[in-house]
């Protein structure tokens, strides 16, 4: 009986920025966007290596692998193992492996996608606060020169205000430049833990090859065993078949010395029957 392969597959959740906390710079500064332009330098991306398709010969081969380790049996037949179940099996540990492979890959894709996210808000929330600290330095040059000759006119309030909001917005943003720099610290930890798992794996799959290996030896040897075991058979029937010819050439022999006996003896009796019917007569 065939075993049903497992065809369920890990949901992903997807975060959104949104639901972390961030709000869209574009979003939330519309006016303020024009001409920035993001840029990629103090954290640059690690490159994972992707998974490599297989044929179908090259999973029989390369899929072979951990019987013996995970304690599964085959029932035997005249030249070994079952080859159905044997087969059977590795392709089933082949597919949970290319499973795990490619959660692995799906995984990095979306860590790649969130840190380029998160590097882009970054380089415009550092680009913005440049700018900001400009403008400040010449707004604080201009309200020096507005204080000396206009202390208290609604236009230096104006210009208060406006700074003031200018400076909470900074403050903002350099809040929420921390949370991605923690953000970002936290996403490298994840991909360096998907990374080990991945080397985890590909131990394991080394482990299954050296496994498949001796088992290949092991049935090399009892093919072997088995091909001289028949040979053996083979010469010992040889033989019982010339000791029954033997024996029934001899039996041959002796119905033929009974047959003579036997015509022998009759054409005795009848002698000795006619001389006795001879000698009744006389």
């Amino acid at each position: 009986m065939k075993k049903n392969k497992d065809k369920t597959q890990p949901e992903t959740a997807e975060l959104s920025p949104q639901d972390a906390g961030v709000i869209p710079y574009a979003e939330a500064y519309p006016a303020q966007q024009q001409g920035f332009q993001p840029a990629l330098q103090d954290y640059p991306l690690q490159e994972m290596p992707p998974a490599q398709p297989e044929d179908k010969k090259s999973r029989k081969t390369k899929g072979n692998k951990g019987a013996a380790a995970s304690g599964v049996t085959f029932k035997k037949s005249a030249r070994g193992y079952k080859p159905a179940e044997v087969d059977e099996y590795i392709e089933n540990l082949h597919a949970a492996l290319a499973n795990a492979q490619r959660v692995i890959d799906e995984k990095s894709e979306e860590f790649k996608s969130a840190y380029a996210l998160v590097s882009r808000e970054r380089d415009n929330l550092a680009q913005e606060l440049s700018q900001v600290k400009e403008k400040l330095a010449l707004t604080a040059g201009q309200l020096t020169q507005a204080l000396e000759k206009i202390e208290s006119t609604a236009e230096l309030e104006r210009q208060n205000e406006k700074m003031t909001e200018q400076l909470r917005s900074m403050y903002t943003k350099l809040e929420a430049c921390k949370t991605l720099i923690t953000e970002n610290q936290q996403m490298k930890s994840l991909v360096g833990e998907l990374e080990a798992t991945a080397d985890i794996e590909r131990q394991h799959a080394l482990k299954n090859e050296e496994e498949i290996a001796e088992l290949r030896e092991l049935n090399k040897k009892q093919a072997y065993e088995f091909a001289a075991r028949e040979k053996q058979l083979e010469a010992d029937f040889t033989q019982e078949k010339l000791r029954v010819a033997q024996l029934l050439k001899m039996h041959k022999y002796h119905i033929e010395r009974s047959g003579e006996a036997l015509r022998e003896f009759s054409a005795q009796f009848t002698e000795a029957k006619k001389c006795l019917d001879e000698m009744k007569l006389e």
